[in-house]
């Protein structure tokens, strides 16, 4: 919901905000409805697309009800839809810092240096 609120200051920078979650797309829909949320949310039930970005939480183990949820993380979506950053927490308790996220997407695009494997806070 935070993320929510500072939309337009990503936008603003022209960069898109997309969310994904190991819920299914039903389940996002009526959490996006509910909630008033203005950016795509993602499906990946199956676990695949956070495996292959390096944030699959493997301390959650395959036989427990929240086995392929994700570290909590953002990503960020230029205008062409190329992943710019992405910034994640080990821990499911917490989520990135909006202000450091906002700071690093600023410090990228002044820099030029738009890439996954740059920038502060981003997973390697």
């Amino acid at each position: 919901m935070e993320l929510s609120a500072h939309q337009h200051q990503f936008e603003s920078l022209g960069i898109h905000v997309v969310a994904m979650t190991y819920e299914s797309a039903d389940t996002n829909a009526a959490f996006t409805r509910k909630h008033d949320i203005g950016f795509v949310i993602l499906t990946d039930e199956n676990s695949e697309y956070f495996r292959t970005l390096g944030i699959f939480n493997e301390q959650v183990p395959p036989d427990h009800r929240f086995y392929g949820i994700p570290h909590p993380g953002i990503m960020l979506v230029d205008r062409d839809g190329v992943v710019v950053a992405k910034f994640a927490e080990a821990d499911y308790r917490q989520r990135p810092a909006i202000e450091d996220v906002l700071t690093a997407t600023g410090s990228l695009l002044a820099d030029e240096q738009i890439s996954v494997e740059q920038g502060p806070g981003l997973f390697e």
